[in-house]
């Protein structure tokens, strides 16, 4: 890319490119179960978008903080802007975790006050261009997840509740706007697997409720699955897998890319997913792997107006090939 030296060939005009240096001095401490991290961080950025160089200074405070006590344990980070572009930012994590015979359970928060990118802020183009002065942006997330196995299943469920406001997003006539109200986000996934010596599955639901679809859009269900057997021949020698996985979600507002942002951008265009069959093999001799793979293998077969998303076709039946061979012993 020219622009690493600072020329700008007409080819590149629309390219955008982000060169980032970091510096960080801190001190670790730990004492028994307990640790505990701070430090200072200067970072300099330098882009180049359509022939427009900028430069950024930024000095954050970080801390991070660990107590872990037998199959308990708590994490802590925060990250806040001391000077520059990302003055007043900050980042707050935490995650508790524990873990007693088969069941797992993470529980977590997370607080940002975040400055909107800089191609949310300026954008230059040949065909367009922005120049916001748009204000921070808040995200405030509670999050859980619990994982139980047994014999030979597992499952798995997580709930997620986000709040966002001043929510930056790409409308349908190219350019892009701040939401400043609140919008809510709801998630919840469950997820169940099987596995036996010849046979597994896998199935996903995702289900979500978002309180602005103009702004924030969503399915409210999306499903994907996996099943396959596997087996050995000649002599136990070969090692083999078949299966068939795929994945479908509801109808939505769905967003549309536009090549001249690089970007997806929200419009009134309801979109309900196509599910393509994926049908595929593996197999194995000592160290050496074979794959292939048949992606959207009922093309013709039913309805012919299939697209993984508003104006863009769904890729063709294809097969893919896929060979592994280790040579170290």
């Amino acid at each position: 890319d020219s622009a690493n030296y600072g020329t700008f060939l007409p080819a590149f005009k629309d390219s955008f490119h982000l060169r980032t240096f970091r510096n960080e001095l801190g001190y670790l401490f730990t004492f028994s179960s307990i640790t505990l991290a701070a430090s200072l961080e200067h970072a300099y950025d330098l882009s180049y978008s359509n022939g427009v160089a900028n430069n950024f200074n930024s000095v954050y405070a970080t801390g991070i903080g660990k107590v872990q006590v037998k199959s308990f344990q708590v994490n802590a980070q925060t990250r806040f802007g001391l000077l520059g572009y990302n003055l007043g930012d900050y980042s707050i994590t935490g995650n508790a975790h524990s873990t007693y015979k088969g069941l797992k359970v993470n529980l977590g928060i997370r607080s940002q006050l975040i400055t909107p990118s800089l191609l949310e802020n300026n954008f230059y183009s040949q065909a367009l261009f922005w120049n916001n002065r748009y204000a921070k942006k808040s995200v405030n997330q509670l999050h859980g997840n619990v994982l139980y196995r047994f014999k030979q299943h597992e499952l798995q469920g997580s709930l997620l509740n986000e709040s966002s406001k001043g929510l930056i997003y790409s409308t349908s006539d190219g350019q892009i706007n701040q939401y400043n109200e609140f919008v809510n986000l709801i998630q919840t996934r469950l997820n169940h697997s099987f596995t036996s010596s010849h046979f597994g599955s896998s199935v996903d639901v995702l289900l979500q409720n978002s309180s602005n679809q103009n702004v924030l859009p969503r399915p409210s269900t999306a499903v994907s699955g996996n099943v396959y057997t596997r087996f050995r021949l000649f002599q136990k020698n070969l090692y083999m897998e078949l299966g068939l996985r795929s994945y479908w979600f509801s109808a939505f507002k769905s967003p549309v890319y536009n090549s001249i942002t690089r970007n997806w951008h929200n419009s009134d265009s309801t979109y309900k997913q196509y599910p393509p069959v994926q049908l595929y093999a593996n197999a194995k001799v000592k160290s050496f792997c074979f794959g292939i793979e048949f992606f959207h293998a009922q093309q013709g077969l039913a309805r012919l107006d299939y697209y993984s998303s508003p104006q863009y076709p769904l890729m063709p039946r294809t097969m893919r090939l896929n060979i592994r061979w280790d040579l170290n012993n």
